[in-house]
């Protein structure tokens, strides 16, 4: 017994010195509770007939700031990507440049947004007020390398706020089926 209390006596103050808050921590960053995904985060965008060696971009959640204080968005990434698919990289676009959220477009079809042709706004970061919806959303560039195995989902948000480092899962989901 007098064991079990030493040993939870040292986690404690481990956990302390490291600056533990009691909230899970990601790379040093506390969980975070600031944006909301609005309805975007619910649903599924799909396709049935993609084809090895198109690009693809997938729109994750247009960010909302549920909280009263402005944060800056550092990073996105999606969590889980399926096997036939490599995540390009993550620009930012200003939503006046696309009219929108696309929330899955293909690269190149006629009277579609030409995405590698637009501003990419995500190394500044993407700053987003208190109780307001972001002017730019972050898009998964996607290729698709072979058959497709599963769906793309959850989306992982770094920011800052006050000062602080925060990352936050926010749902997302994308499912590609190769054409046979």
């Amino acid at each position: 017994m007098r064991t079990k209390a030493v040993l939870a006596l040292v986690v404690v103050i481990t956990g302390l010195l490291a600056g533990w808050s009691g909230s899970p921590a990601f790379d040093g960053r506390r969980a975070g509770e600031a944006l909301h995904g609005g309805e975007q985060a619910r649903g599924t965008a799909g396709y049935d007939h993609a084809r090895v060696g198109e690009e693809w971009w997938f729109a994750l959640p247009l960010p909302y700031n549920q909280s009263g204080r402005p944060l800056r968005i550092t990073k996105v990434e999606m969590i889980d990507v399926p096997t036939g698919v490599e995540v390009v990289d993550y620009p930012a676009f200003d939503l006046d440049d696309t009219d929108g959220v696309p929330l899955l477009a293909k690269e190149g079809l006629p009277h579609t947004t030409r995405f590698s042709r637009l501003e990419d706004h995500s190394a500044a970061g993407v700053v987003v007020e208190p109780g307001s919806f972001s002017d730019a959303y972050y898009a998964a560039h996607l290729r698709i390398t072979g058959p497709v195995r599963g769906e793309g989902r959850g989306c992982r948000f770094q920011y800052e706020q006050d000062g602080e480092k925060y990352e936050q899962i926010v749902g997302c989901a994308f499912d590609i089926k190769v054409a046979k």
